[in-house]
């Protein structure tokens, strides 16, 4: 994995470097890489609401008319991803109005029953030297809890309830969720649907830590977040490795890769190899990282190179993915 981070122009306007530039400035992948002008930004925003609100209104018609889009998409599948390809035409290509319309919270309400929750702050050194802090998520089938039967609630919200002691006698795996979200939107309180029904389901609890994003830092930091947030599972929660499995979606995919290229190198600097395992017991200082049990990838998002993408914009079709695309080159 190089260290050398990558250059975002996400924030900046974009200027032509020559008049012998390969890429039109009007053309749409270059345009895509222009900040729009705040009058643009607010007038985009102002759109957006419409725009979704006609679309879904229209969805039942369109559907009517031209038949399942894909045989394995059932009718919410499909009409969540039309109304994010509808949204994304008229959004502006901006990083701060992306996440004022993308990191919305899921409201508690409409989450399903049976799963509770806690957040934690995770203090980590970033190379040793700067204090960091991440906030991460653990959710929880409600069976888990030794309390739920003395009036805890199955959806409530808890504090300082969990304890290293209360993890390690879970007889389930911990799930080490990583979000996806084209690696710069998103959240764990946006994924909260997915992570209560996956609690819910298997009966388990899932830890989903919230990384730092691009493009204020490179994806390797974002590896580094992941890193810490497992390095924590095993070293201080005190979590055997074979129970742990590292899933993401989507963006969140590709950081199950990288973590995992990630956590062998680290294996691979222990000697001697005897000497990867973790023993509940033993103190803190004295536990090592090894490989988890395994990794799971939700459509990951894994081909930064996919030609097709410039193809599209080059032809004026914009797909979401086509935002952060730029933004990452």
């Amino acid at each position: 994995m190089s260290n050398e981070k990558p250059a975002f122009i996400v924030e900046e306007e974009f200027i032509p470097s020559s008049p012998t530039n390969s890429q039109s400035p009007r053309s749409p992948s270059t345009r895509l890489q222009r900040r729009p002008s705040r009058a643009s930004r607010f007038w985009g925003s102002c759109c957006l609401p419409p725009r979704i609100v006609v679309h879904c209104c229209t969805f039942p018609c369109t559907r009517a008319i031209n038949g399942r889009r894909r045989p394995s998409w059932n009718t919410r599948t499909e009409l969540a991803i039309s109304t994010l390809r509808s949204a994304a035409v008229g959004i502006p290509r901006d990083t701060k109005t992306l996440r004022f319309w993308s990191d919305r919270t899921i409201p508690d309400f409409i989450l399903p029953n049976g799963a509770i929750r806690q957040k934690m702050n995770l203090k980590f050194k970033l190379n040793n030297e700067v204090d960091h802090e991440i906030v991460c998520e653990w959710v929880w089938h409600s069976s888990l809890s030794m309390k739920t039967e003395g009036g805890l609630s199955p959806r409530k919200k808890v504090r300082n309830f969990l304890t290293h002691e209360m993890i390690q006698e879970w007889p389930c795996p911990i799930v080490l969720y990583l979000h996806g979200g084209a690696f710069c939107l998103c959240s764990s309180s946006t994924h909260r649907g997915l992570i209560y029904s996956l609690a819910i389901a298997g009966e388990m609890a899932v830890f989903v830590p919230n990384y730092r994003r691009p493009p204020e830092v490179s994806i390797i930091d974002s590896v580094d977040d992941c890193f810490e947030a497992y390095r924590y599972l095993v070293t201080q929660v005190g979590i055997d490795p074979s129970r742990i499995v590292v899933m993401g979606d989507s963006a969140g995919g590709a950081l199950v890769g990288l973590l995992l290229c990630r956590i062998r190198e680290e294996v691979e600097k222990l000697i001697p190899p005897q000497s990867v395992e973790v023993v509940v017991g033993v103190p803190v200082n004295e536990k090592v990282i090894a490989m988890p049990r395994c990794g799971v990838m939700l459509s990951p998002w894994v081909d930064l190179n996919d030609t097709r993408i410039n193809e599209k914009a080059d032809a004026g079709i914009v797909m979401p993915s086509m935002i952060i695309y730029h933004t990452l080159q």
